[in-house]
């Protein structure tokens, strides 16, 4: 299990390595969430693949145990997907939030594409399809809320 879950965080935090890239050429391709396409019910590959795949559906005590164990460098936000990454509590913010993801003008964007810095505070600033309604304010409240303390470098 923990040899697992070694390969499981080297997944998520070495983005840039060759063996990486050959996992995603072999097993697909890891834009956004790059294992929801196996959560999905459509397990495909080795045995290996499937059981690194698997650690964090909660084969142990609590679900995503492991990616609760996993800090997320921001970086300057430019290589982390807002809305389908997990980089804040745990959660894809379009699973947290899947009606401001229905609404959100670029569902693809980057952390660095939703904000900016601001005499040395960083602002977020959110672009909808259309006006939001008045409960749909108060569930990016919450959302604003919940990404107060988290910023790019």
């Amino acid at each position: 299990m923990s040899l697992l879950g070694k390969w499981w965080g080297r997944l998520i935090t070495e983005k840039g390595g060759l063996w990486r890239r050959v996992l995603s050429d072999i097993y697909g391709s890891d834009e956004g969430n790059w294992l929801s396409y196996l959560r999905e019910g459509r397990y495909v590959g080795s045995k290996w693949w499937r059981d690194v795949c698997k650690i964090d559906e909660g084969m142990v005590i609590k679900k995503d145990w492991l990616s609760l164990g996993f800090g997320v460098d921001l970086g300057d936000g430019e290589k982390v997907k807002f809305w389908t990454d997990v980089w804040v509590e745990g959660y894809a913010l379009s699973n947290k939030f899947p009606c401001l993801f229905l609404l959100a003008t670029d569902q693809n964007c980057s952390v660095k594409d939703m904000g900016s810095w601001s005499k040395d505070c960083w602002q977020w600033k959110f672009s909808w399809k259309c006006p939001l309604r008045s409960w749909e304010e108060d569930v990016e409240k919450e959302l604003v809320k919940m990404l107060k303390l988290r910023a790019p470098s």
